[in-house]
């Protein structure tokens, strides 16, 4: 996580300052080269949004475990875990399942995962 954002950050910072240089350029050579200086600038520009972009989707990812996967159908109610395992018949896939709702509603407790996972797969089955 620290690297991710040592790096997002040093991309701000080379962007930012790129962007002032191409500022302080244009403003001392207009009669030079007036479009070199903009282009410059909004590359550096381009590339701050770039890393800050990409800084934010590394950091928003939930932190999935894989060792923790194999024992969510175990945490879930009994009543959820018979009835879901009733439907689907093998825990490897439930707990597959389980997992991708976890990965969109990362706040949300086991029971309430597995209660989703049966109203989708009852939903689908109609």
């Amino acid at each position: 996580m620290r690297k991710f954002l040592s790096l997002g950050t040093a991309i701000a910072t080379i962007s930012l300052l790129s962007f002032a240089i191409a500022l302080n350029n244009t403003s001392e050579s207009r009669e030079k080269s007036s479009n070199t200086g903009k282009i410059l600038g909004f590359t550096a520009v381009g590339a701050g949004i770039a890393g800050l972009v990409w800084h934010r989707s590394k950091t928003n990812r939930p932190n999935l475990n894989l060792r923790e996967n194999a024992l969510w159908i175990d945490r879930a109610n009994p009543r959820l875990q018979k009835k879901l395992l009733k439907l689907i018949r093998d825990r490897q896939t439930a707990n597959r399942l389980i997992a991708g709702v976890k990965f969109r509603y990362p706040d949300r407790d086991v029971d309430w995962l597995a209660e989703k996972v049966i109203y989708d797969l009852e939903r689908d089955r109609l």
